[in-house]
Order: structure tokens, then sequence, then C-alpha cells
């Protein structure tokens, strides 16, 4: 199996861990998603960390930055069918918490991926 196979199983086997026990206990997994994300900073650390080894890995897998960006649109889709359900709450509390000031580096990320494919598109 290569790279791309691996890391879907890798999903898959988590994806089930997850769905089981949130289906057993959703306050054991809740408790463990707090004290995964008390420390805010150490979590974005580490989501950043683990998303560049994904994206190395897919690019030396011989995927393009085009097909990766291709990907995120299904996936975005995917996620935001989930916020639908707390739409009406996520849309009172974006004006008073979501700044792009607060989100420069996340913002930084996307303009940098996208900037990558245009070049790789029509470049």
């Amino acid at each position: 199996m290569g790279v791309i196979e691996n890391l879907a199983i890798i999903l898959i086997i988590v994806s089930v861990i997850k769905l089981l026990i949130i289906w057993v206990s959703p306050k054991s997994w809740f408790n463990f998603v707090k004290k995964i994300y008390v420390n805010k900073t150490g979590a974005t650390v580490v989501y950043f960390i683990l998303a560049a080894i994904v994206l190395y890995y897919l690019l030396g897998a011989g995927m393009t930055i085009v097909q990766i960006l291709a990907v995120t649109v299904f996936v975005s889709l995917l996620i935001g069918i989930g916020f639908m359900k707390y739409l009406d709450d996520l849309l009172k509390l974006f004006p008073k918490k979501y700044s792009l000031k607060d989100q420069w580096f996340y913002v930084l990320m996307w303009v940098v991926l996208l900037a990558w494919g245009v070049k790789e598109l029509f470049f």
C-alpha cells in the first residue's frame, strides 16, 4: 500500500474509533476533546505540523496541489452539511468573535495554497 492508502486507513480507523466512543459514551469523547484543546496554541501547532506532513506525503505520492484543492472542495461541502445544524448559533457568534486579524496565520496558509493552485493551473 502507498501513502494515500495509508492515510485513508488512518482516517478510517480514527473515525471508527471516534464514532464508537461517541455512540457508547458521548461524555467521555467530550472530556477527551476538552483535554486536547485546553491549550489552543499547542493544538494549533500540532494541527499545522500534521497538515504539513500530510501535504508533503500527498505531494510525494504524486498528487498535485490542484488535485488536493479539488478534494478540499468535496470535504468542505461535507463539513458544511455538518455545520448547518448550528448555523443560527454560528451566525450570531461570528460577528462577535471572528476577524481576519485574529486568523492571519490560517488565512496566510490558504492564500499560499490558493496561489500555488493558481500557479499550477495557469502558469
